[in-house]
């Protein structure tokens, strides 16, 4: 279960979220940032302030993911009630609901287009298009998509319980390319991300190990794999990964447990942020 962050009348008091936070993103620009969690709300912050500028509510469980189209302010949400909503952060306004998935949904990405990629329970990834009013779904073989990330409008990846990684095409309904134990035996790969529009990916466990991998095209049409390169340990539970606009650095947050429950606790650890400096290429 969630556990409270600090005691709720203080942080109502100074603006924040009253149980634990689960997820963040931010604009291109930097300057507006967006948190949400346990307490069910989106919090808006200015980011060069470090002021809540607004709270979106609507979902009616847990957030569990969020994500900015880049260069927009539009902004996706995912949660345990199984809905993606979509805000316009700018105006600071609620926009639509998306349905689809049968279970919680626990992971969200999105580039430059007007889609976002989704992962939940109910062990599917769906391609929303959203200015179509359509989905694409595509069944994985994790049986919870614990994380997602985008490459391309066109390919993706994602990381389950099951502890494996997988690459996908929009030219293929199945995964092109499976990676089982990515971290070894009995891990769970709950976080995955990627630098837009490049091959690069990373991917985090249970067993504090950060992975990272090129995502190549073969020769067949549509078809990608994923090829180990290198791995760095850090102390914990890699709850989430986000990769810097340049490729030099790497962010991962790292946790006692994971982000959404008391499982495979990791006494020695703590609550933090590890950053990795990659090597000029």
């Amino acid at each position: 279960g969630r556990r409270p962050t600090r005691d709720a009348s203080v942080a109502a008091r100074e603006g924040g979220h009253v149980a634990a936070v689960a997820a963040v993103d931010v604009t291109s620009d930097g300057r507006l940032v967006a948190s949400a969690g346990a307490d069910k709300v989106l919090r808006l912050w200015d980011a060069r302030v470090g002021k809540n500028v607004r709270v979106l509510k609507g979902h009616r469980a847990p957030v569990t993911g969020l994500a900015f189209q880049k260069g927009e302010n539009r902004l996706y949400s995912v949660s345990d009630d199984r809905t993606v909503k979509v805000w316009d952060a700018g105006e600071m306004t609620y926009i639509e609901t998306l349905f689809g998935h049968g279970a919680e949904v626990c992971a969200v990405d999105a580039l430059k287009r007007e889609r976002a990629l989704t992962g939940g329970r109910d062990g599917t990834l769906r391609l929303w298009k959203v200015a179509e009013g359509s989905q694409l779904v595509f069944r994985a073989p994790h049986l919870c998509v614990d994380a997602v990330a985008m490459l391309t409008e066109s390919v993706f990846v994602s990381g389950g319980d099951d502890g494996a990684l997988a690459a996908w095409s929009l030219a293929k309904k199945k995964p092109t390319c499976v990676v089982p134990g990515a971290h070894g035996d009995k891990t769970w790969v709950s976080s995955v991300a990627a630098a837009p529009f490049s091959d690069l990916v990373v991917s985090g466990a249970n067993n504090g190990l950060v992975r990272f991998w090129q995502c190549a095209a073969k020769d067949k049409p549509g078809v990608f794999e994923l090829t180990g390169l290198t791995s760095v340990p850090v102390p914990g539970f890699v709850n989430s990964l986000a990769v810097g606009s340049q490729k030099r650095v790497v962010a991962a947050a790292i946790g006692d447990e994971h982000r959404c429950g008391r499982w495979f606790p990791k006494i020695k650890a703590k609550n933090g942020l590890a950053v990795i400096v990659l090597p000029e290429t």
